[in-house]
């Protein structure tokens, strides 16, 4: 579903349709609230979106609200980490992960009250999601 959301740029996940990633984190405590918004940097591959291992060149954002089950996709069209930070800042998630961010952004980002996490890019975003909090702080 994921993937779909690429695609299309929005996808509604409802019922049985939401990964189970996602429900579990709709369950899970800890110092990122269950009902928050995530934000992951992720680029397009064959296999469906993936985490992006650059900041600024990623192809865009995925907003995941497990609240109501659904992903977006918005695209990041320019190649500056400026203009990525103005994107995500736009966003508003409780929560980013990324596989690198520069200490400008860090800071930047954190400032605005974004709790920043790192992620494997060899993790899938459905595994991303649910180990969330297992995630390091970057």
């Amino acid at each position: 579903m994921l993937t779909d959301a690429i695609r299309t740029h929005k996808v509604k996940l409802t019922g049985p349709s939401i990964p189970e990633s996602v429900q579990s984190l709709m369950s899970v405590s800890g110092d990122i609230p269950a009902t928050a918004t995530t934000a992951m940097l992720v680029i397009n591959s064959r296999s469906g979106p993936v985490l992006c291992p650059f900041f600024a060149k990623c192809d865009g954002v995925l907003l995941i609200n497990p609240t109501n089950g659904s992903a977006e996709f918005h695209r990041h069209d320019r190649l500056d980490a400026k203009s990525l930070c103005d994107l995500i800042l736009a966003l508003s998630p409780h929560a980013l992960v990324c596989g690198f961010i520069g200490e400008t952004e860090k800071q930047r980002l954190r400032i605005a009250g974004i709790d920043i996490r790192l992620g494997s890019c060899s993790c899938s975003i459905d595994e991303l999601v649910a180990g969330l909090h297992n995630l390091p702080v970057a």
